[in-house]
């Protein structure tokens, strides 16, 4: 057995301890909720990405290109108009394009729907939904990552121009360290896609087990010391997979926020469909943000909160250990 031979096989033995360890701490339980924030704004939250030391969040509306500072403070989650990526190099000329020319399998589509955000150092990276791009933000720079998802796509069994255009790429997230981008493409079908930034070539395509969830989807990602974390709107939980091998390794649900409120009761939407878009999580906690389309709070909710209005929400969750 030569030397790369002897390497690989003794990587692929770290990867399984790794897996087996991992799973040994796994989690299978209820989130426990902390704290509920009211946004300052009923902004139509759809990603967060910690960036430059600050967190941001994004909206996906198409008008909106403002990358918004969050700050948490009391029961309030103040947002700030902060960098505004129209005045960027490239922003018009992207614009234009994303108009004008075919992309994401189809001519008639939002040509800005900012959905997911993630970081490496000063680069920021954007999913642009329904063109299906994934856009990098560097230098006061603004362009396309230049990814051909097209025949990944046909392999997963849906040419892009089959699949809705209010049903694409939901969530970025980055492996800074080996320069993956895994990208979450949100329903019919729904998949991580895996990406090579360095290469821009598009590796692989997998998706996690439904089990059993009528409305399977995916709404954000985020990654974190070798696993990747996808949110599940409809299913209203998070779960925590070992990306070499699309393993799901943990899970939490939310869909209660406390032992008498369920989560689809915050709001008063007419809708079965969950409202969690965004996801980041730190050392002690996890964030969900959510795109209530500016609905109002329901009865409910105003009788045991007394949140009133229709501002959207930041729910902040206990971390598991291990998860």
């Amino acid at each position: 057995m030569n030397y790369n031979k002897r390497m690989k096989k003794l990587l692929s033995i770290i990867i399984l301890i790794h897996s087996i360890l991992s799973n040994a701490f796994s989690f299978d339980g209820n989130l426990e909720l902390n704290k509920i924030y009211l946004s300052s704004f009923p902004l139509e939250l759809s990603g967060f990405v910690k960036w430059k030391g600050q967190l941001y969040a994004i909206s996906d509306n198409s008008w909106d290109t403002w990358l918004y500072k969050v700050e948490f403070e009391k029961s309030q989650a103040t947002i700030t108009k902060s960098y505004d990526l129209e005045k960027l190099e490239g922003y018009w000329p992207y614009l234009l394009k994303s108009k004008f020319w075919k992309q994401g399998g189809r001519w008639f589509k939002a040509s800005w729907d900012l959905e997911g955000a993630a970081a490496c150092g000063d680069t920021l990276y954007l999913i642009n939904e329904q063109v299906r791009n994934v856009i990098k933000v560097s230098d006061q720079k603004l362009e396309r990552i230049d990814f051909d998802f097209e025949p990944i796509f046909k392999k997963f069994g849906r040419p892009l121009g089959e699949i809705s255009a209010n049903a694409g790429f939901e969530g970025i997230a980055v492996d800074c360290a080996n320069h993956i981008a895994y990208i979450a493409q949100e329903r019919n079908p729904r998949g991580i896609i895996v990406a090579d930034l360095k290469t821009s070539k598009v590796m692989n395509i997998f998706k996690t087990p439904a089990m059993g969830l009528e409305n399977p989807d995916y709404a954000d990602l985020f990654f974190e010391n070798g696993f990747l974390y996808a949110l599940e709107r409809n299913a209203r939980r998070i779960i925590k997979i070992a990306p070499k091998t699309g393993t799901l390794v943990a899970q939490a649900s939310y869909e209660n926020l406390l032992p008498d409120f369920k989560t689809a009761q915050l709001y008063d939407t007419g809708e079965i469909f969950g409202l969690g878009e965004a996801l980041f999580l730190d050392e002690k906690y996890i964030f969900i943000g959510n795109d209530n389309n500016v609905k109002p709070f329901s009865q409910k909710a105003k009788d045991r909160f007394g949140f009133s209005g229709n501002s959207s929400t930041v729910l902040r969750f206990i971390r598991p250990e291990g998860f």
